[in-house]
Order: C-alpha cells, then structure tokens, then sequence
C-alpha cells in the first residue's frame, strides 16, 4: 500500500478539485464564459491529473498540474476567507503526490537494480 500513496493522493486531490469546480459552478451566478474557462482550465486538466495519477506517471501529472495552476491559485485566493482557498490547498495536495509518486518509482528502479546483481 506504501507504494501506492503516491497515486491515491492524486486520485483524493483530483477528486476534490472536481467537486471544488462543480460547487463553483453550480453554485455562483456564472455567464457563459465563466463555465467554459472553469471547465477547460480546472475540470478538464484535473480529470487528466486524475488518469495520470492512476497509471502513475509523474511527468503528466506535473504538465495537467501546471495547467491548473494559474486559475486555481486565482479562485483559491481572490476572496478570502472562502471556501474557494481550498482550490490553492487542492493544488498543494497534487503537487505533493507527484513528488510521492516520483520518490516511489526511484525506489522500485532501485530495488530492480539490486536485485539484478
């Protein structure tokens, strides 16, 4: 299960941040374009995120996570205090899976080297 952290809290992360943009939208008074710029800068990389952090491969999941960033930090902090500061926490949540998932695959590439001798 160790070995796997990494990719669960990617998958918890991704999550989160889809409910976090389903609240957003559903709940705020929103036009048109506000719903296509939430949906194509947090939803859909999110859900990319989430298949990456799947099949564990941190290199994807840093591209969708860089993508995120700008209107993420954006929602998370233009009103504060709010619901909303939880997109920067999201944020923070994925960036630590990538590192977990990048510290986990060194290990496996280490122990295959070990054992190969």
């Amino acid at each position: 299960m160790a070995k796997r952290s990494g990719m669960y809290m990617g998958v918890i992360s991704s999550i989160i941040t889809i409910m976090l943009s389903a609240c957003f939208l559903l709940l705020t008074p929103n036009s048109k374009d506000t719903i296509i710029r939430v949906f194509s800068l947090v939803t859909f990389p999110t859900c990319l995120f989430l298949i990456a952090s799947l099949i564990r491969r941190p290199l994807l999941m840093l591209l969708f996570l860089i993508w995120s960033i700008p209107i993420g930090i954006y929602l998370g902090v233009a009103v504060i205090p709010s619901i909303w500061n939880l997109f920067v926490i999201s944020l923070l949540f994925s960036f630590i899976s990538i590192l977990t998932v990048l510290s986990e695959k060194r290990e496996e590439i280490s122990k295959k080297t070990h054992q190969n001798r």
